[in-house]
């Protein structure tokens, strides 16, 4: 189950790190060693985003976050 600006979406887990719902499918692209900074996306690669908890990714994290998403065909500039 993924929540999304205070929806809950049912979602299926389809592949390690790969999950399907209302017809999209998100990609689990990397996680940080402590679970905190997690970066995903579409496998498209139209649409990547990167989630920290608490809320402010340490600098390192978001630096290793925004190389994943240019390594995996992410657009940075968008």
């Amino acid at each position: 189950v993924w929540t999304l600006g205070g929806r809950t979406l049912p979602t299926a887990l389809v592949g390690p790190g790969r999950y399907r719902g209302e017809g999209a499918e998100l990609w689990v692209l990397w996680v940080d060693d402590g679970f905190r900074t997690a970066v995903v996306g579409t496998p498209d690669g139209a649409f990547g985003w990167i989630m920290d908890r608490p809320g402010a990714a340490a600098p390192d994290r978001l630096t290793a976050a925004r190389e994943m998403l240019d390594f995996n065909g992410y657009a940075l500039a968008r």
